[in-house]
């Protein structure tokens, strides 16, 4: 079983004036090992003159405190390219969560 890291984000509203301004910002919620990942399809897209490739994922974590709050308006950073969540379910209860993500590369 090959381990990979992974890098859980989530989205935050952040004062950025002495008036508090809201300003949308990723920030790292967790680091953590992905136990199984595997490509469950790819695809293309033509927008305004561009190909964007996508692949969806499916990565496996261990169940934790913070794991257990992974929905999908979070994404995962995996070696330099971020995945936007469609789906989170666990797999044992307390034990597995498995995350389906869609990644998107631009050409």
């Amino acid at each position: 079983m090959e381990y990979r890291r992974i890098t859980i984000r989530r989205l935050s509203n952040v004062p950025v004036s002495e008036f508090n301004e809201q300003q949308d910002d990723w920030f790292d919620l967790a680091t953590v090992f992905a136990t199984k990942i595997e490509d469950t399809g790819a695809d293309e897209q033509y927008r305004s003159d561009e190909i964007n490739g996508g692949v969806s994922t499916k990565f496996t974590i261990r169940w934790n405190s913070i794991a257990k709050t992974v929905n999908v308006r979070d994404r995962i950073f995996f070696r330099g390219d971020e995945y936007n969540i469609v789906s989170v379910r666990e797999v044992q209860r307390n034990r597995l969560i498995e995350i389906e993500a869609r990644g998107y590369i631009g050409s």
